[in-house]
């Protein structure tokens, strides 16, 4: 990869993953949160829906691993590692699935927390200051949770700070988006130019995110390929490493293809195959009554 490239990597890497747990947040709240599951009911479907794939997944891709590059890593210290540090697993691409499960296990404190003026208050303080001092060790995903713990957060109270549909309601949202596009401008040159002010990154993520949150209230952008996407997202979700990983072998190990137009295929192979996938075991009906399929592919 070129300069070029690299920047806008590291540019995209401030807020990609901030921007998963952001729109998390905001769905698990959106979603009734625990006005419609209990505690138990909520981790118990987490359970399936995120633990199942994360094994799976991992498992399957560990064969070939250890059969074509570390035929000595079946020992009990190894397997032992892997369940402990997520980022161990399969080039550690999995590690948000068990992530999120951990944060669905804090969820009750959070939304607790979230009901009351106080709690919000001392919440948003305790998670700025895990976001700024992140804890560094990778077991269990701490140093992840350290940082995205206040973006799922921030999803879920804006959750219940939609704009009406209403014109002012609509202006107000589009006057949102205009500031935090300004944010985000200026936020963005004053990372590219001094890099070294940490506390920068938390507010470049922020307002990315604040722009992606309030764009499609200002402006509709729902259409039937939005709906498509909506519809097929947690199987896009759970499927796109997979998909995107064999794709990459291709690319890179088989068709030696640069680095721009191997991303440009990867790009578009993330989403287009496990769209496929997932329509092809709609309609095949022996797949369809498959029903682990559901829970391994998020179809």
């Amino acid at each position: 990869m070129n300069e070029h490239m690299l920047g806008i990597k590291a540019w995209l890497y401030i807020f990609h993953m901030p921007l998963f747990f952001f729109m998390s947040g905001y769905l698990f709240s959106h979603n009734g949160g625990f006005t419609k599951y209990t505690y138990g009911e909520l981790l118990k479907k987490k359970a399936i829906q995120l633990l199942v794939p994360y094994f799976v997944w991992n498992f399957l891709f560990l064969i070939p691993k250890i059969i074509l590059v570390d035929r000595h890593l079946l020992s009990l210290k190894y397997f032992a590692n892997l369940l402990v540090v997520p980022k161990a697993n399969i080039w550690g691409h999995t590690w948000f699935l068990f992530a999120l499960f951990e944060i669905y296990v804090l969820s009750y404190v959070l939304y607790f927390l979230s009901k009351r003026k106080l709690g919000i208050l001392l919440a948003t303080s305790a998670l700025l200051l895990l976001n700024y001092y992140k804890v560094s060790t990778m077991v269990l995903c701490l140093n992840d949770l350290t940082r995205n713990l206040i973006y799922f957060w921030m999803g879920m109270l804006l959750a219940g700070m939609r704009a009406a549909d209403t014109p002012q309601g609509k202006d107000r949202s589009k006057m949102y988006f205009a500031l935090f596009v300004l944010s985000a401008v200026v936020t963005t040159v004053v990372w590219k130019y001094n890099g070294n002010i940490k506390i920068n990154d938390f507010i470049l993520c922020s307002s990315v995110l604040l722009v992606l949150f309030y764009f499609p209230i200002a402006y509709n952008i729902f259409n039937s390929f939005i709906e498509s996407v909506a519809r097929n997202s947690f199987g896009i979700y759970i499927l796109h490493w997979p998909c995107m990983v064999v794709v990459r072998f291709v690319v890179n190990q088989i068709l030696h293809l640069d680095a721009m137009p191997a991303f440009f295929i990867l790009l578009i192979c993330g989403w287009v195959l496990p769209v496929l996938v997932i329509e092809a075991i709609r309609r095949i009906n022996r797949l369809k009554s498959i029903k682990a399929l559901k829970y391994v592919m998020g179809v």
